[in-house]
């Protein structure tokens, strides 16, 4: 007590803050606790950049301050707390990462998130460090898939930055045509942040589905397989999810998490692919599977479309 006072008395501008924000008192008992001998500047700093924390998140970041490289960072960079507070349920390693901070930190001031939703979508994270890796703005997601779109193939791998750009680019089409609710930016991401079983079962959903078909042919000659094939006289490349060379027969698997999948330029290139290789005989059959979602009105009749008409199948 003799301390708290001695620097109430010694700092106006500590009194200031106590009295404007009496978290400062509870950062100035912990931090004296855990470090006997700080000045009065430096838990005048401390409280000044913790004002706004939670009290149940001052433990933990009165814990990293002491940390050099933490401590540094944040002095020179205020905003880096709120960064830190979305995440502070992580490990220390994590949140104390300078780099998952200045992250976190760009993503929200690019796109106003909301730290509470951020704190929220977070916990819901089964890979936390994937999930910092993917706080990418909307325009560069933007820029991701512009990057990709007329470059196929398309089957981006789940749970990686040209995933999610595919994702949210569908989405937009959907919403654009007046086919979805249409979150805005914010919302879509947190949710699909906030999925990551859904979105990483993908493979998996696939596997199962060949598994269960019971061609005569093994995985490693049916799966995933790329073919070359000619589209207004430029050669591209063609993933389907299921290949039956010797049979001419193949799959396209769609699981969606957001319930629909739309008529977006990489879907539509995927489609115009496909016409070609049944055109060509490259193909006799092929039927496009969405597995937990469905075509678009606008897609399924591309689909359906003669001529090389596509089968649409619809699972649960």
């Amino acid at each position: 007590m003799q301390a708290f006072e001695k620097a109430v008395n010694e700092s106006e501008t500590f009194k200031q803050l106590i009295n404007s924000n009496p978290s400062a008192v509870d950062v100035f008992f912990k931090y004296t606790k855990k470090k006997p001998g700080a000045s009065v500047d430096e838990i005048l700093e401390l409280a000044t950049i913790a004002k706004d924390l939670p009290k149940n998140q001052l433990d933990n970041f009165i814990t990293d301050f002491s940390d050099a490289g933490f401590n540094s960072a944040v002095r020179k960079n205020s905003k880096l707390v709120d960064a830190w507070s979305s995440i502070f349920s992580g490990s220390a390693s994590l949140r104390m990462n300078v780099n998952n901070l200045n992250k976190l930190s760009t993503f929200i001031r690019e796109t106003g998130m909301d730290i509470s939703k951020l704190t929220s979508s977070f916990k819901n994270a089964k890979d936390a460090q994937k999930w910092i890796d993917l706080k990418i703005p909307e325009a560069e997601l933007d820029n991701i898939y512009s990057g990709f779109k007329n470059d196929p193939p398309f089957n981006q791998t789940p749970w990686t930055p040209e995933h999610k750009a595919q994702r949210w680019n569908n989405y937009k089409k959907g919403c654009t045509n007046g086919e979805n609710t249409c979150l805005d930016f914010n919302d879509w991401s947190n949710g699909y942040d906030g999925k990551i079983d859904l979105v990483t079962s993908a493979n998996k959903g696939v596997d199962d589905y060949f598994n269960s078909l019971g061609w005569d042919c093994p995985s490693d000659k049916c799966r995933e397989q790329t073919l070359d094939v000619v589209v207004n006289g430029q050669t591209k490349k063609r993933r389907l999810d299921i290949y039956d060379e010797g049979n001419l027969r193949g799959k396209e698997f769609k699981e969606y998490y957001s319930g629909k999948v739309y008529q977006s330029e990489d879907i539509v290139a995927e489609v115009t692919a496909d016409k070609e290789l049944l055109a060509s005989g490259r193909l006799l059959e092929l039927e496009w599977v969405f597995k937990g979602c469905e075509p678009s009105g606008p897609l399924r009749k591309l689909l359906e479309s003669s001529p090389n008409s596509i089968t649409v199948v619809i699972l649960p």
